[in-house]
């Protein structure tokens, strides 16, 4: 059996977190790949990720079961109490339903909750009703919801009507759908002619399903769909010719890159994935990890920084969030590189991290506005959209991207309130991490083990950070830091030993690309600011003088408010500037600025 295997079987495991089928691989795990935990073992301790978690929660576990199946029951010509929904969802809830169902499974195994668990059973076992009556799928795009969701139950409830509900619905699938599989162009972003709309995401789920079954069906059906006259365009490069196509579906379809590597073991996929998701932190993201103004995908010479002109629609939050949550992970896995977590910070803080909550009916947080003049954040016009599915998702998606392991050790990807339990050559270990990041440049883990304990633990060193320090039971430790790599510590462990971490961090600011050298958004540490325009001029400073000590010089911080700045206005300018606070702070319908160009005063 070739090396090649020999990782790629780890790389399964290190993806689904289960036994897999004897027919799939049979080598044991080697190399220094990563493995999720995959929903278990990880808790949420006290602070604004756990907030955001149980309220997203709260909502969905709320929704009345008949409004959601409301409109599948009406086609089925079944009893349909309740009532419908509205906006995007005025026929049926097709669209979403999956991620919901989704969404629901994840949370439900990473808490125990019973709650959403039958929740989630009793709408699929609805649905699955209706379907049954009509063979109706929706075509690729609710077909790939309806998947996911149906096997996050069989994975993450072991709920037994699923596997069966998961093989009926591909066999319609493939008898139903169309496989005309066309490129996207941009006339037709989502190659949604002849009723085909984003059929080149579906390869992630079926490969996903053949992964944790062996049932060499639904592999060959991902296989139909893998979108390779786009994927083979970063099989040499990062940087091939950009097509102005749908942005989300686009990188959304690079997940299923991995999995095609994983399900395959040709090297091809990984290199494509590699070079895709360089394509995507080195071209199309802004400061806050989002990407896609006006939904599309940008160009090389410097379309990312005149769209800051042009869109209020400057980033598609939720969807984005799932897509680069899970394209993060994937790498994570299957490369072990610490570098993949740096998207993945960004976005936990100013991505889905900083979205305005679900709401109401069905009033959802879908674009974030980063214009130049001024931005807010507001509900999109349209009840439940697309990012009222992956909403849900990317947040139960938190317990998963904290930590990581090996046969070596942890690895913690997040400086995030939490714990961790883990076994680590036959004994139980737990880490707690205590720590108030990004309002506080400290993270303390503290362990619990059985007896003394042999292991490598180690941290994301994240991409802004140009020190750190660590002191383990208050001695300092010398450690090897660069950014966006990991530091290690490895030793024999003893229950009841800690370890402090400090990231020192400052000001900063990042261009949106080299064409717009001062056309910039201001962070602090990981945390995207933003300045509050309300009756204020904003900041004003010459082109070329932002770099960290000019901001120091003109941001002064507010006492008592972590991560707030009051601007230090020259003594001659009549029109005051307002105060820079995070991003994730930002309430709806506020006026504030993000990227600020200075490369032309206000006060000429």
């Amino acid at each position: 059996m070739s090396a090649n295997d020999w990782h790629r079987r780890e790389f399964l495991q290190s993806i689904l977190s289960l036994p897999l089928a004897a027919s799939v691989l049979t080598a044991q795990p080697s190399g220094v790949r990563l493995e999720s935990f995959d929903y278990s073992g990880v808790r949420l301790l006290p602070g604004r990720l756990r907030d955001q978690y149980r309220a997203t929660r709260d909502f969905y576990a709320a929704l009345p079961e008949d409004d959601l199946v409301h409109g599948f029951r009406v086609e089925a010509g079944l009893p349909a109490p309740g009532k419908p929904l509205d906006g995007w969802c005025h026929a049926n809830s097709d669209v979403v339903f999956g991620q919901w169902l989704s969404g629901m499974a994840r949370m439900a195994k990473a808490t125990g909750d019973t709650v959403l668990r039958d929740k989630a059973a009793r709408l699929m076992a609805a649905w699955a009703r209706c379907f049954d009556k009509t063979g109706s799928l929706g075509g690729h795009y609710a077909f790939d919801k309806f998947f996911c969701g149906a096997l996050d139950l069989h994975l993450y409830t072991a709920n037994p009507e699923a596997l069966p509900l998961l093989r009926r619905i591909a066999a319609a699938a493939s008898k139903s759908l169309p496989r005309a599989r066309r490129v996207a162009s941009p006339a037709d972003q989502q190659a949604a002619a002849d009723g085909n709309s984003e059929w080149y995401t579906l390869s992630e789920n079926l490969y996903r399903a053949y992964l944790a079954t062996g049932e060499a069906t639904f592999k060959d059906f991902g296989d139909v769909w893998r979108y390779e006259a786009y994927w083979s365009r970063f099989l040499e490069t990062s940087t091939p010719p950009v097509l102005r196509v749908h942005a989300y579906s686009h990188v959304n379809s690079f997940n299923g890159l991995p999995m095609a590597y994983a399900v395959t073991g040709d090297e091809r996929y990984l290199r494509m994935a590699r070079n895709a998701c360089d394509f995507v932190r080195n071209s199309q993201l802004f400061a806050t990890g989002g990407f896609g103004p006006g939904e599309r995908l940008a160009g090389y010479d410097g379309d990312l920084g005149r769209s800051l002109e042009l869109h209020a629609d400057t980033a598609e939050i939720p969807c984005g969030s799932w897509a680069g949550f899970k394209l993060s992970r994937y790498m994570l896995n299957c490369t072990g590189e610490a570098r993949y977590g740096d998207w993945i910070e960004r976005l936990v803080y100013n991505g889905i991290g900083a979205a305005l909550p679900m709401t109401g009916n069905g009033e959802t947080f879908y674009y974030g506005d980063y214009h130049t003049g001024s931005g807010t954040k507001y509900y999109l016009w349209d009840h439940w959209p697309c990012c009222s599915g992956t909403y849900i998702q990317a947040v139960a998606d938190y317990v998963n991207l904290v930590y990581f392991r090996d046969s070596s050790g942890i690895y913690v990807n997040l400086f995030v309130p939490s714990e961790v339990t883990w076994q680590q050559a036959g004994q139980s270990v737990k880490l707690t991490q205590e720590t108030k990041y990004p309002e506080n440049e400290e993270t303390h883990l503290r362990l619990e083990t059985g007896g003394p304990v042999t292991a490598s633990i180690r941290f994301r060193v994240p991409e802004w950070a140009n020190a750190a320090s660590v002191q383990v039971n208050g001695a300092p430790v010398a450690l090897e830091i660069r950014p966006s790599t990991w530091a290690t510590l490895a030793r024999t462990w003893q229950s009841g030993d800690r370890i402090d971490i400090r990231v020192p961090m400052h000001l900063r600011a990042e261009a949106i690309d080299k064409q717009h050298p001062d056309r910039v958004a201001i962070l602090y540490g990981p945390v995207v600011l933003v300045e509050d325009l309300r009756f204020n001029l904003g900041l004003q400073m010459p082109p070329g003088h932002h770099k960290p000590e000019d901001l120091a010089a003109r941001l002064r911080p507010e006492d008592g408010h972590p991560l707030s700045f009051q601007v230090v206005d020259p003594p001659d300018q009549a029109i005051h500037s307002g105060r820079f606070f995070p991003y994730y702070e930002a309430v709806a319908n506020l006026p504030y600025r993000m990227y600020h160009d200075f490369t032309r005063s206000e006060l000429a």
